[in-house]
C-alpha cells in the first residue's frame, strides 16, 4: 500500500466515524426531544438538522474520497475545519454551565491554531512534495 493510499484509506475512515457520529447525534435528538426542557426545544430542533446535514455532508466526502476524485482531500480539511468551528460556535452561543464556559477560551484558542495551522501544513507539504518531484525529474535527464 502506497503512502497516498494510506492516507486516502484513514481520511475514509474519518469521514465515515464523522458520518455516523453525527448520524447517531440526530437519531439521538429526534429520539429524546419530547424529554429536552422546552426552553431548549428550538435549539435541539436547529442542532438536530444541522447533525443531518453534517452526516450527509460526510457520507458525501467518504464516497468522494473512496472514488478517488481529484479535491476529496482538500474537501475533507475544508469541511473538517468547518465542523470544529461549527461545534465551538454552537457551544459558545449555547453554553449554559459553568464548566462549559470556563473551556470558551481554550477552545477557541485551539479552534484559531487548527483553523490556522492546517492549510499552512497542506501548502508546506504540497510544495515539498513538488520540489522532491522536481529533483527526481531533473536527475533523470
Amino acid at each position: 500500500m502506497t503512502t497516498q493510499s494510506a492516507k486516502r484509506s484513514k481520511l475514509v475512515y474519518l469521514t465515515t466515524a464523522l458520518a455516523l457520529y453525527q448520524s447517531i447525534y440526530s437519531l439521538r435528538t429526534a429520539l429524546y426531544w419530547q424529554t429536552f426542557p422546552s426552553s431548549v426545544h428550538s435549539v435541539m430542533t436547529i442542532s438536530g438538522i444541522l447533525a443531518v446535514l453534517w452526516a450527509l455532508l460526510f457520507i458525501w466526502l467518504t464516497m468522494q474520497l473512496w472514488q478517488r476524485r481529484e479535491n476529496a482531500a482538500k474537501y475533507t480539511l475544508i469541511c473538517g475545519m468547518g465542523l470544529v468551528a461549527y461545534v465551538v460556535l454552537r457551544l459558545a452561543i449555547f453554553a449554559q454551565a459553568d464548566y462549559d464556559r470556563g473551556r470558551l477560551p481554550f477552545l477557541f484558542l485551539a479552534t484559531a491554531l487548527l483553523t490556522i495551522s492546517s492549510p499552512v501544513v497542506v501548502v508546506w507539504r504540497s510544495k515539498s512534495q513538488t520540489t522532491k518531484t522536481r529533483e527526481i525529474i531533473t536527475h533523470e535527464h
